[in-house]
């Protein structure tokens, strides 16, 4: 049986996008004020509490050669290096969205070419993705900093070659992922936009969970890639995907929570033991016919609710992870 665009694109994603190969990354200026949140196994304490935002005004100097940045996030440029670096490669969808959010976008000069968010990265000059990236491209680009995600050990050599500066994060779940975000803010220039971006998604966080916490928590299975046809097998999540912490918090119970590794594959029998009130497939940004995907599942289960969700930013370990929590809440009511 062939298997579907969905489980190719997806696998990629998650091996190359999602930090599977990640390295600890030294603590580069990190903003001790600004704690550390660990999911949902202890109570999320909005960093708003903790440190005031201070004046008005924090903006800075922005870079002269660039027009002023459109977004939602006001650019806080302050910075804790001696440069500032305008001229970035951003090598993930999360890595970029990350840029954006902290109102740095302009900085960004080029992006992998499965950067599609925002609508401005499109725009950008693509160098190619984690498995064939573009050398040539890079080089012509001369970027002063590339972010990359997970290993890439390729693009770490090819960069020390060419006495090109990297820097690299770890995005597998809300710790790191928020982590990054100050780190990246701290590394580029913009650390008080990187604050102010996690206080948000802090306070999002905390919502969700406060809403989830008072209801008893409904059996999932998700299902992030499978092949097409009768459902025989799914590539499902284990514990320490960003994306249970997401549904955890939302007040889902992940069905194969126990089962090792972040992205497992598994069997139709263990699916069919491990009895799910609802199934929840992801296909981020496709086209589907829903009905034959209910199908699908029913000749395997008949007991369990199938639900599929299509929003691009489900497997983006980014600032959009409150949106991945709300969604599934949204579902699970």
């Amino acid at each position: 049986m062939k298997k579907t665009f969905f489980l190719f694109a997806t696998i990629i994603s998650i091996i190359f996008f999602c930090g599977l190969q990640s390295t600890i990354f030294a603590d580069d200026g990190f903003v001790l004020e600004v704690p550390k949140f660990k999911g949902c196994k202890a109570k999320c304490v909005s960093p708003n509490k903790q440190r005031p935002q201070g004046q008005k005004g924090l903006q800075g100097q922005q870079n002269p050669k660039h027009k002023a940045q459109s977004t939602n996030t006001p650019a806080l440029r302050h910075s804790t290096n001696f440069t500032n670096p305008s001229s970035i490669i951003a090598l993930s969808p999360a890595i970029t969205e990350i840029i954006y959010a902290l109102g740095a976008g302009d900085e960004i000069i080029a992006v992998s070419d499965f950067c599609n968010y925002p609508p401005e990265a499109k725009k950008k000059q693509k160098v190619g993705g984690a498995i064939n990236p573009s050398y040539e491209q890079i080089l012509v680009s001369k970027p002063d900093l590339i972010i990359y995600q997970g290993l890439m050990v390729k693009i770490k050599k090819f960069c020390e070659n060419y006495k090109i500066q990297t820097y690299n994060v770890q995005l597998d779940n809300w710790e790191t992922i928020t982590n990054s975000i100050q780190q990246i803010g701290n590394k580029i220039g913009y650390s008080k936009s990187a604050i102010k971006l996690r206080n948000q998604m802090a306070e999002k966080w905390n919502k969700i969970r406060n809403i989830a916490v008072k209801k008893i928590p409904v059996p999932v299975l998700i299902c992030v890639g499978r092949e097409s046809g009768p459902v025989a097998s799914c590539t499902t999540i284990g514990k320490n995907s960003f994306i249970n912490e997401a549904l955890t918090i939302a007040g889902g119970s992940n069905v194969c929570e126990d089962v090792i590794g972040a992205y497992p594959t598994i069997s139709a029998e263990i699916i069919s033991s491990r009895q799910p009130a609802i199934i929840f497939e992801l296909r981020p940004g496709q086209k589907i016919n829903a009905d034959q995907i209910i199908k699908e599942w029913e000749i395997l289960n008949k007991k369990s609710k199938v639900i599929i969700l299509t929003n691009d930013y489900l497997m983006v370990p980014g600032p959009r992870i409150t949106k991945i929590a709300e969604e599934f809440r949204k579902k699970l009511k």
